[in-house]
């Protein structure tokens, strides 16, 4: 009424809606109650009638355009959704690095280069740019070599002692030799 007739009292708007409501439940019970209404209005006395709410008239305005209003509302539901989804995502990836560097750090503290190593691959793969995921794994890959060289020195140093006790059982053969000529030769 106040869109075609700004001057109209917003009371007698709010009655005369109120008597024009679609729904029956929401009018006026009867004649008399619009008239006993009205006549409040006209006395300058406070009316019944209450202004239809902002919920009720957004309810309204979503039946009468259903057909923009569903389509939105899947729409902003969908993207309600994704971002859902999107953030448990993150927080989950999240909580899988803080574990891969946790059980990273664990098995450096046991000295388990080779644990170590997988579980800070783990974390890189998850985030490559994270400094304490890329420090655990030169670690565990320099701790990897270090014991690799170790090994193959250890390896080397067997190698040569064996070649050597070889060599000193050949010679020692050698010197019994000579020996027991030199007893017969004596003789």
């Amino acid at each position: 009424v106040r869109r075609l007739r700004p001057k109209v009292d917003r009371d007698l708007e709010t009655v005369c809606l109120k008597a024009l409501e679609k729904d029956v439940s929401r009018r006026f019970p009867t004649t008399r109650d619009f008239a006993r209404d009205l006549g409040r209005w006209l006395d300058g006395e406070p009316i019944e009638a209450r202004a239809v709410s902002l919920s009720g008239r957004l309810v309204r305005k979503a039946r009468k355009h259903r057909w923009v209003v569903l389509p939105t509302a899947a729409a902003v539901l969908l993207a309600v959704v994704g971002a859902g989804l999107f953030v448990a995502v993150q927080v989950s990836r999240a909580n899988d690095l803080d574990d891969a560097i946790a059980s990273g750090n664990f098995a450096r503290t046991r000295g388990d280069a080779v644990a170590a190593r997988d579980s800070f691959l783990e974390a890189k793969r998850l985030d490559g740019e994270n400094a304490e995921a890329r420090a655990g794994l030169g670690w565990a890959e320099d701790e990897i070599a270090r014991r690799a060289a170790a090994e193959k020195a250890a390896h080397e140093l067997a190698l040569a002692e064996k070649a050597a006790a070889e060599a000193l059982a050949d010679k020692s053969g050698r010197v019994q030799n000579v020996l027991a000529r030199w007893v017969l030769h004596a003789d």
